[in-house]
């Protein structure tokens, strides 16, 4: 099975942008900090049930 996944580093301007994410979108911590790191890392899709995260802008929300 091939899965092209990354782990990457989460740093302290993730945590501030996620701040200003659940100011601006009222959104939980959990769902803030996914969204500050998609925003650092370029990433405008998501796959979720979630409701949340259609009040971001910038961002796909795919319903599985």
């Amino acid at each position: 099975m091939n899965m092209n996944l990354e782990i990457i580093n989460l740093f302290v301007p993730i945590f501030i942008a996620a701040l200003e994410f659940m100011k601006r979108n009222r959104l939980m911590s959990n769902d803030a900090i996914h969204v500050a790191t998609m925003k650092r890392y370029g990433i405008t899709n998501i796959a979720t049930n979630d409701p949340d995260f259609e009040r971001v802008g910038g961002i796909k929300v795919w319903k599985p």
